[in-house]
């Protein structure tokens, strides 16, 4: 009660103010993914496929979505907000009551499980996540994930093996494959500490448990896994990622003073929301702090520990840092103790604001402003009083001076005071009702359907950073994510995006930026035009053939074009040039003499040849995420051209009989049409998924009668079904 008591008071923002976290990813990227899962739930529509998203994408094969994560059924229950708070709510309940119970497990006093469920729910690294819903959402089960596993090791039975095998499914369908695969490290070396402990366990029994929680896992998952699986196979991650890529969010050495000390504060006046002390590039994380009783508690372990925890806590420190370093490990240096440099910048502020000036490439000492220095010696200040306060609570209770029931209440009190103070304003909570309003440079989609391309720079038109050069505290830049429409933020109002920002973006796309980043404004015009888009979206004025400014929007920093000649989304041509290499595809694209409206580039030479006399018409009678009804009428053989991602898992059916699909311009499917009037019809039917689903189900039936035949033969008095 105690421990809900506290997570409340920390959500409060989000639980009696009705305020939703807006920070980063969670605006552009993942409100429009569980939008799109509020739609579908609502319309009674299974989420396999979007259409609003990357011309076409496989929603239920995105890990991120989370179609199958089962708290996600609050966005059925709910109004679309109302779930997303309370699924916030929801998941720190989850990582503080899983930790407590896991070091109750550990045999720790109850006002010690409460400092480590405070220090895991509300400390630097969860609090970071919440902007990452998958990541944060995969993150609160890992104490569940341990304490399920610890109790399958010291007592194997069937009920137990059963949870820890449904707790790992869990935590694998919140959404983050890279959380899962890290806690699986975890729960191995854990096992190996463990196993000591267990005289009559060995490492085969160990390895073998886990391999058929893993087995029985990925069984029931497979609906999941399998269509994920299928888009892996078409994005470019199957190939190796650059090495500044990869190591883009390393640690940058000076973080590491956030571990004991707060290194930035809050201020909703600035767009990003934060005032950092030492100006540098935002990191993965925005907190890594572990509260002000870390080192104490570190300290205290060291002196206690065997020589055997010593060695290894250590060694898990130093491999976790030379990870999370990256590029910077050649530039750390060990940090100078933290209290040795509070007296030293206590008494010599010039001391401090030369370092600022340094790290900020300042000129001058002058140069650097004097609230930094003042609020970074506050802070400091702060963790030494903290400091000693803990430490004068254990020596005043290991002298009998207060009792020891008080000095664990003060205890829990400062850990809490401490913490929340420090991390719950990262949250950012605002009330959502900057997207309800209706307020945006598009206001809604035309009867006919074409597509909204966002163009941040000249340099680089995928937008996966966009700067603003203006002045917006930390709500209106939230809001202006909605306003000018950035991918996906638009998926809430029904518009349309050509760009694709999955992490598993599939090749054609990626294929696309690095040829159009090289196209100059006409060529990637030209080329867009025959891509279904007649909107752009950018943040600078643009001056080209064809390009009509619809207006400017200075209060949202932005430019609304209309591009002239866009092909429609559903049209017939009597032109076919066969070419399967993508480079090609796209330079032919981008060249002045194509007309896209007339002529189609398909990967194979179509079953019936087009006539070039042609007079045809194409009209969308029906079109959902899942189901496109398409009415054509030609005079002539023809190839009709949907401007919706190829991708497998769809068919097509030309008058009720099925028919093949072609791949055209690269992105986009066809079939060829005899003359005559024909009803076309797309239906994605993924077999990826069907085969998945089945398998699920299968294993799912399978586990509850292997669970009642377990409860029968209990009742009965006979031994239980072993599993080892």
């Amino acid at each position: 009660m105690a421990l809900g008591a506290l997570i409340f008071w920390f959500c409060q923002d989000i639980i009696f103010t009705e305020q939703v976290p807006f920070f980063r990813d969670l605006g552009p990227y993942f409100y429009p993914l569980r939008f799109a899962l509020y739609e579908d739930f609502r319309s009674g529509e299974l989420p396999l496929w979007n259409r609003h998203v990357a011309m076409g994408f496989p929603l239920l094969a995105a890990f991120q979505s989370g179609v199958f994560y089962p708290p996600h059924l609050l966005l059925l229950l709910l109004p679309f907000f109302s779930a997303c708070r309370t699924l916030f709510v929801l998941h720190f309940l989850i990582a503080g009551v899983g930790t407590y119970k896991l070091c109750r497990e550990w045999k720790y006093p109850a006002y010690l499980s409460l400092i480590g469920a405070l220090l895991f729910t509300f400390g630097g690294t969860i609090v970071s996540l919440t902007n990452l819903l998958n990541h944060f959402q995969s993150a609160v089960w890992l104490p569940w994930v341990i304490l399920l596993w610890e109790r399958v090791l010291r007592r194997l039975s069937w009920a137990r093996f059963l949870a820890f095998t449904v707790i790992l499914t869990l935590q694998c369908l919140a959404g983050s494959p890279e959380i899962f695969a890290m806690s699986i490290v975890l729960v191995l070396f854990d096992g190996l500490r463990v196993k000591p402990t267990l005289p009559n366990d060995s490492y085969a029994r160990l390895i073998s448990i886990l391999a058929a929680a893993k087995l029985i896992f990925m069984l029931l998952a497979m609906a999941q896994l399998l269509p994920s699986a299928e888009l892996y196979f078409q994005s470019r991650r199957q190939e190796p990622l650059p090495a500044q890529e990869a190591l883009n969010w390393s640690l940058d050495p000076l973080s590491l003073l956030n571990l004991f000390v707060l290194d930035k504060e809050i201020d909703a006046t600035s767009s990003i929301g934060t005032r950092y002390f030492f100006h540098r590039a935002p990191s993965f994380l925005i907190s890594y702090y572990l509260g002000a009783i870390a080192i104490l508690g570190a300290c205290i372990g060291f002196l206690v520990g065997s020589v055997r925890e010593r060695l290894a806590l250590s060694g898990a420190i130093i491999l976790s840092l030379l990870v999370a370093l990256g590029k910077h490990t050649a530039l750390a240096v060990i940090l100078v103790a933290w209290a040795g440099s509070y007296m030293l910048l206590r008494f010599n502020v010039d001391v401090l604001a030369q370092f600022i000036a340094r790290q900020t490439a300042l000129k001058s000492i002058a140069s650097v402003d004097a609230n930094q220095v003042v609020d970074f010696v506050s802070n400091l200040e702060r963790q030494l009083m903290l400091f000693l306060a803990f430490f004068s609570l254990l020596a005043l209770a290991r002298k009998k001076i207060i009792r020891e029931s008080l000095s664990s209440v003060l205890l829990v009190a400062a850990v809490f005071v401490d913490l929340t103070w420090a991390h719950r304003d990262y949250l950012f909570p605002l009330a959502p009702d900057f997207i309800r309003e209706d307020q945006r440079i598009l206001t809604a989609p035309e009867s006919e359907l074409y597509r909204v391309f966002y163009y941040p720079s000249s340099r680089n038109i995928h937008p996966d950073s966009v700067l603003v050069k203006g002045k917006a505290n930390h709500k209106e830049a939230t809001a202006l994510a909605f306003q000018n429409l950035l991918p996906n933020a638009g998926l809430v109002y029904g518009i349309d995006y050509m760009q694709e920002i999955d992490a598993l973006a599939r090749r054609p796309y990626t294929e696309f930026v690095y040829f159009a980043n090289q196209l100059d404004l006409p060529r990637r015009l030209q080329l867009l035009r025959a891509l279904n888009v007649k909107y752009l979206v950018a943040f600078q004025p643009m001056t080209a053939e064809g390009l009509t400014l619809i207006s400017s929007f200075p209060q949202y920093f932005s430019w609304l074009y209309r591009l002239d000649r866009a092909v429609p989304r559903v049209y017939v041509v009597n032109k076919v040039t066969v070419e399967t290499f993508p480079a090609k595809i796209l330079r032919r694209l981008a060249m002045d003499g194509f007309d896209p409206r007339t002529e189609v580039i398909l990967d194979q030479t179509p079953s019936i040849p087009p006539q070039e006399a042609l007079q045809a018409s194409a009209k969308i009678a029906r079109y959902t995420n899942a189901r496109v009804t398409i009415r054509a009428s030609l005079d002539a053989s023809g190839i009709l051209v949907l401007a919706d991602s190829f991708y497998p898992g769809w068919s097509a059916y030309v008058d009720g009989k099925r028919a093949g699909i072609l791949r055209a311009n690269l992105f986009f499917r066809a079939v060829a049409l005899p003359a005559g009037e024909h009803t076309v019809e797309f239906r994605y039917e993924p077999m990826s998924f069907k085969i998945g689903l089945v398998l699920s189900v299968t294993t799912i039936f399978a586990l509850i009668a292997t669970t009642v035949i377990c409860v029968l033969r209990k009742r009965s008095g006979k031994a239980p079904i072993s599993v080892s």
